[in-house]
């Protein structure tokens, strides 16, 4: 669905626009755009679609009201906070793909076409209608560029790419992230958090097992999950914390 352009140096961050600016409405996109393909989760709809003037492919993300140990989109406020979170943070890893918000008019899952407002770009809390669902817009990329292609390629490949992107995220980390007060970055990255964390995954990961058929994966997972359990303790989290 969207990669890295790791030859770019733009970033977008939440500090890059001062809390008393307008966001800018784009009326680029017309409101009604037919759904050529669609993609659904427990959490959201993907609706693949384009601009039917330019013919430009789009993707939009609406969330559904659904709920699990990790999240709760029951509430059409939390969507929206989910949403424009999303458009926040993705626009630091790939800027260029993510366009911005815009509100939602009909119900794409149940009709062929997908009916929206212009785009509010950058969206903020304060600019979204209260009560109404948001679409987050986004640029659709080249198949060539999607993760599952770029996967398939032979392993020489595969291994340049993996490092590529997981220097670039490095990067980012280190350079483009904000860094938090002492004191919150003592409970953000702490054992107890982590260790809670680490038992949400797992807990999320139990529920996938419940619907898997596969023995062997079952018991990969199985082995994983344990694995997990052992390596990460207080006593070793101590240790590696001391001497890093």
């Amino acid at each position: 669905m969207c990669a890295l352009d790791l030859i770019s140096e733009s970033a977008f961050t939440p500090n890059n626009i001062s809390e008393g600016s307008t966001p800018e409405v784009v009326p680029s996109h017309p409101n009604l755009s037919l759904i050529t393909s669609r993609q659904a989760s427990e959490s959201a709809w993907i609706f693949f679609t384009s601009d039917p003037v330019t013919f430009k492919p789009l993707v939009m993300k609406v969330l559904r009201p659904y709920s699990d140990i990790r999240y709760n989109l029951s509430d059409v406020a939390e969507r929206q906070r989910c949403q424009l979170e999303a458009f926040q943070q993705n626009r630091i890893f790939t800027p260029e793909v993510y366009i911005g918000l815009a509100r939602l008019h009909n119900q794409p899952s149940e009709e062929d076409h997908i009916l929206i407002g212009d785009t509010i770009q950058p969206p903020t809390l304060a600019g979204l209608e209260q009560g109404t669902d948001y679409a987050l817009i986004m640029e659709r990329l080249p198949d060539d560029r999607r993760l599952d292609q770029l996967l398939k390629g032979d392993e020489r490949a595969v291994q340049d790419f993996l490092y590529t992107l997981t220097s670039h995220i490095a990067s980012l980390h280190t350079y483009r992230t904000p860094s938090l007060p002492k004191e919150e970055s003592a409970y953000w990255g702490g054992y107890s958090k982590l260790q809670c964390k680490l038992e949400e995954n797992l807990a999320f990961l139990a529920l996938v097992l419940v619907k898997e058929n596969s023995s062997s994966v079952k018991a990969s997972i199985e082995r994983l999950t344990a694995g997990l359990r052992e390596i990460f303790t207080e006593e070793r989290f101590t240790y590696h914390l001391d001497y890093a």
